[in-house]
C-alpha cells in the first residue's frame, strides 16, 4: 500500500512495551505533545506487561490503543495491515518487549525503530 497524499491525514503507529512509568514514555509524550493532530494520527500498539498511571494518561493523547501482548505476531501484524498504518515506528529495539517480528512480517509500508535502546 502506498502512503497517504498530502491531503491525508499519516496514520503512524507506535509499537513497545514501554507505554509505562519508562524514560520511553517521557520522551514520547513531550513529542507527542506537539504533534499536529490535524495532519497526523497515533495508534498505539501495546505490549505492557502491566499498565500503570503514566499508561491511562498516554491512552488519552493518543487516537487509538490497542493492547497486543499475548497475540500472536502473525495477528498483531494483520491487525496492524487492517488499520492501513503508513509509518510503523518500533520504540522497544532489542528489548523484553520488543516485537521484532511483527516488524519481520512488514505490516507497514515504512517502519522505523527508534527511541527504545538506542546505545549500539
Amino acid at each position: 500500500r502506498a502512503i497517504n497524499t498530502k491531503d491525508q491525514v499519516l496514520r503512524i503507529g507506535l509499537s513497545s512495551g514501554e507505554f509505562r512509568a519508562h524514560p520511553v514514555y517521557y520522551f514520547l509524550t513531550g513529542i507527542i505533545a506537539h504533534i499536529d493532530r490535524s495532519k497526523f494520527q497515533l495508534i498505539v500498539y501495546s505490549n505492557n506487561e502491566a499498565d500503570d498511571h503514566e499508561t491511562q494518561l498516554l491512552k488519552g493523547k493518543v487516537d487509538a490503543w490497542h493492547d497486543v501482548r499475548g497475540v500472536s505476531d502473525d495477528a498483531t501484524a494483520e491487525l496492524i495491515r487492517s488499520h492501513q498504518i503508513d509509518v510503523l515506528i518500533d520504540l522497544s529495539g532489542h528489548t523484553g518487549d520488543a516485537r521484532l517480528e511483527v516488524f519481520a512480517r512488514r505490516p507497514a509500508p515504512v517502519q522505523v525503530a527508534w527511541l527504545g535502546y538506542f546505545v549500539s
